[in-house]
């Protein structure tokens, strides 16, 4: 920023102007730095390591041997400038994209207008891909799988571009699949299962089968089948049944119109592994492989859902056991009760006669008393019928 000023009026100066102090001051950051400048006719200065776009207070106080005289102050705006580099560019890789995020310039010497991307294979020395953004983040796509990448951003004012901020990133390599199964069908056909790969374009089921039946020949097939991308299962069928096959997959990506496939699977005959995934409301989740052919089971997880099973079974078992216990004493009871009843019936009159059987000895005072009467004998009572 260039200062000038005129002149202090002769009327005004109260003796010879010997010089001037020059103060200005950052109105955002309340920062003040003052220059002295010798010599009545020095009315210019030039203020450097200003902040572009920034407003200051700028003040002119004249001084002679004496005294200093009057300031006089205006407020000054920087001009616009190139804004600095970006902060903080971050990245995730994936097999055919690059995922950016990044700050805005720590100084941005104004308003940013746009971010510029630029791209290249690392190996490459043509020109780079160009993209313009205004977010602070972008998504490279169409990239090739395991491939290594130079990649810049910088910001842009009115004025200008700032400086590049590189970096160099490697794509992901094509994963392998990590679930994969066959289950036989039949004699002739199996079905494949695998685990889905996100932006896969296909899967390439391949199998190749051995007969050593014969010491003298062996016969040799092999074969592939193609699914698409967003399937997790597929069908196999025409297979020979005298031949044992092994099988295998890999996942493909399409870049512009060519195939990246990637490592494939170790070979696995039919019914290898099937993958069962039990979920609880616990968020426990159980997985059981099991092989068909030679019925070996594997237990790769443990539940805590399967204990609260058992121990409601075994609840369960002993709550019936005591209610069978409770029911037959029960009935052993009423067993002894009814022994103290006898029914008779008379086949003529078909009329049934109840006879009290008494089961306690009556006891008498044996005991002779003048006064007394004697009593009469025990007597059996019968119950007229009617």
């Amino acid at each position: 920023m260039t200062v000038s000023w005129d002149e202090v009026p002769c009327n005004g100066r109260n003796g010879p102007i010997t010089g001037y102090y020059l103060t200005y001051t950052n109105i955002t950051s309340n920062t003040s730095y003052t220059v002295t400048i010798t010599g009545e006719d020095n009315r210019m200065y030039n203020l450097t390591g200003l902040i572009p776009c920034t407003n200051y207070t700028v003040s002119i106080i004249p001084y002679n041997y004496n005294m200093n005289g009057p300031a006089r102050q205006e407020i000054q705006l920087t001009t616009e400038s190139i804004p600095g580099v970006i902060t903080d560019l971050r990245h995730a890789r994936l097999p055919t994209r690059i995922n950016m995020v990044w700050n805005p310039p720590t100084i941005p010497n104004r308003m940013i207008t746009v971010y510029e991307i630029r791209y290249r294979e690392s190996t490459s020395t043509g020109s780079y891909n160009i993209i313009n953004t205004t977010n602070t983040y972008y998504s490279i796509v169409g990239l090739i799988p395991n491939t290594s990448y130079t990649i810049g951003v910088r910001a842009y004012t009115s004025i200008g571009p700032g400086e590049w901020t590189h970096r160099e990133i490697n794509t992901a390599q094509i994963p392998v699949i990590e679930t994969f199964s066959i289950t036989k069908l039949n004699s002739t056909a199996v079905r494949a299962d695998w685990s889905l790969v996100p932006g896969a374009s296909n899967y390439s089921v391949y199998y190749e089968s051995t007969s050593s039946s014969s010491r003298k020949k062996r016969q040799v097939e092999t074969g592939m089948r193609v699914f698409p991308g967003d399937t997790t299962e597929g069908l196999i069928g025409g297979l020979d049944p005298n031949l044992n096959y092994l099988f295998s997959i890999s996942t493909s990506f399409n870049v512009n119109g060519i195939i990246y496939e990637g490592e494939r699977t170790q070979p696995i005959p039919p019914g290898n592994a099937i993958a069962i995934s039990y979920h609880y409301c616990s968020a426990v989740s159980t997985t059981v492989l099991v092989n068909n052919d030679k019925n070996i089971g594997v237990i790769v997880g443990l539940s805590v859902a399967l204990t609260v099973l058992l121990v409601l079974a075994i609840i369960i078992i002993i709550s019936l056991v005591l209610a069978l216990y409770i029911k037959r004493v029960n009935i052993n009871q009423k067993r002894k009760s009814d022994n103290d009843i006898v029914m008779e019936c008379s086949p003529a009159n078909a009329t049934t006669e109840f006879k009290t059987k008494l089961t306690v000895e009556p006891v008498y005072d044996t005991t002779n008393d003048e006064y007394e009467t004697p009593l009469p004998p025990p007597a059996e009572y019968e119950i007229p019928t009617v």
